[in-house]
């Protein structure tokens, strides 16, 4: 759907689409640091003394209560409030999952310079064939889940084809899809599709508000690979250096099976999730990084404090429901 079209009369427009997601961009995530307080090796007991993050929390009273101040937000918990909070976790099952096998993104970008040559020079050996973002969705049992969706696209892709030819530039884009291909499910994620020059990828569920921050330090990855190691390769082949911008959004979406079984069929993700985030990437400057406001909300403190809120483009249709424009923000560290 185009961020100009109005809708028809019974029709569903972007503001009540995204009120229908409202658990998702309203939601807050509570962020906390822990410390070890005593712990018994014999029995594997471990106590742990719990605090409210004060890079992002203050505390304060007002009319004689204590309340936290939440800076990024604007909002005041209330101290009964977070204390509520902390009991309830201890009594919800937890889950973590963790980036795979890259423990520091320079040096796994330092390990595929080699590799990046080749691809660049047109030396590598064609990949091979295999579908895991198909083999995971056809295992989906649920009509809905929840998503952080990336959307990433070359820039002016289509001027660099007409002054390099198609031979350079497909080798160039392609040695940035695979790079950022292969990125992906160490952090969990999958490419959804390929879409002209870029391509739109998603971190599923379970640990919703994990899989925020994994999409988000993947986004980061694959804009590293991109600047501190394809574009050297292109610039030492005097080729151009091609651009490109990220999108991030997160919320529910349904999986569903679309096409023909006699001619292609596939399982899909649909919504306002995934447009949003092809939408918030289009916003994005040459190399940049941006987020929409249900991602932020999602991400830990330790990401947040490097995110800058911007105008929405004066065409932007999206609204939350008090009829506020849906926040979009940028990621001032990871600028051209």
């Amino acid at each position: 759907m185009e961020s100009t079209d109005r809708p028809k009369e019974g029709e569903e427009g972007p503001r009540d689409a995204l009120a229908k997601r409202r658990d998702y961009f309203s939601s807050r995530r509570f962020d906390v640091i822990t410390r070890v307080v005593k712990a018994n090796p014999e029995t594997g007991e471990v106590e742990f003394l719990i605090q409210p993050d004060p890079r992002r929390y203050e505390l304060q009273e007002r009319d004689g209560e204590k309340w936290l101040y939440d800076r990024f937000d604007d909002v005041y918990i209330a101290d009964s409030a977070w204390k509520d909070l902390i009991r309830q976790a201890q009594e919800t099952p937890m889950s973590y999952e963790r980036q795979e096998e890259i423990d520091r993104a320079d040096a796994y970008i330092a390990s595929r310079i080699d590799a990046i040559d080749e691809m660049v020079r047109g030396e590598a050996a064609p990949p091979s064939l295999r579908d895991k973002s198909q083999e995971f969705l056809r295992r989906i049992d649920e009509s809905e889940l929840g998503f952080v969706i990336l959307s990433l696209d070359v820039v002016d892709s289509t001027k660099h084809l007409q002054e390099i030819g198609e031979e350079a530039f497909n080798r160039i884009v392609g040695t940035i899809l695979y790079e950022a291909s292969e990125v992906l499910p160490m952090f969990h994620g999958f490419v959804l599709a390929y879409v002209g020059d870029g391509l739109i990828a998603f971190f599923p569920e379970p640990s919703f508000m994990r899989k925020n921050d994994l999409a988000f330090d993947c986004a980061l990855t694959i804009r590293s690979l991109v600047y501190d190691a394809i574009h050297p390769s292109l610039a030492s082949q005097g080729l151009p250096l091609l651009d490109v911008r990220i999108g991030l959004e997160a919320g529910a979406a349904p999986v569903v099976t679309t096409g023909s079984p006699d001619v292609k069929s596939q399982r899909d993700i649909r919504g306002i999730v995934v447009s949003m985030a092809k939408k918030i990437e289009g916003t994005a400057e040459p190399g940049g990084i941006r987020l929409g406001e249900a991602t932020v909300r999602n991400l830990h403190t330790g990401w947040r404090q490097f995110l800058q809120r911007v105008d929405a483009p004066d065409d932007w249709p999206y609204r939350n429901p008090d009829g506020q424009p849906y926040g979009i923000y940028m990621v001032e560290f990871a600028q051209r």
